[in-house]
């Protein structure tokens, strides 16, 4: 299957679910994976499960680049997801994609500092 995103009137109007089950959303989740430094959980570090590839911004779906992107373990996606949800009820004026990018970066952070620990 060919990168090239769908052009028709649907990939505009697809909802988000029914976008992550498309044909273009699997390949460019394989291809995104299959680089070398997205093949570990960026939360914790953990390799050989299963990762999530969180999107860190919406604004580019069907034209996502690598740097709207990242990979996660199932563990770290969930407390990416229940963060952003916190700050949506502490900071209710707050943006969505100011809570995402925040509650993302809160995760890749925590997971540096405790890779930096491990060497």
């Amino acid at each position: 299957m060919s990168l090239e995103p769908e052009t028709d009137k649907r990939s505009r109007t697809t909802s988000y679910v029914d976008y992550v089950r498309t044909g273009w959303w699997s390949v460019r989740r394989k291809r995104f994976l299959s680089r070398a430094r997205n093949r570990y959980c960026l939360g914790c570090g953990m390799m050989g499960t299963r990762l999530d590839v969180h999107h860190r911004s919406y604004a580019r779906l069907w034209a996502e680049r690598s740097q709207d992107l990242a990979s996660f373990c199932r563990v770290c996606h969930g407390v990416i997801h229940t963060l952003e949800k916190l700050i949506a009820k502490t900071r209710p004026s707050t943006p969505y994609p100011e809570r995402l990018r925040e509650s993302t970066e809160r995760i890749i952070v925590r997971g540096r500092a405790r890779a930096d620990g491990l060497s």
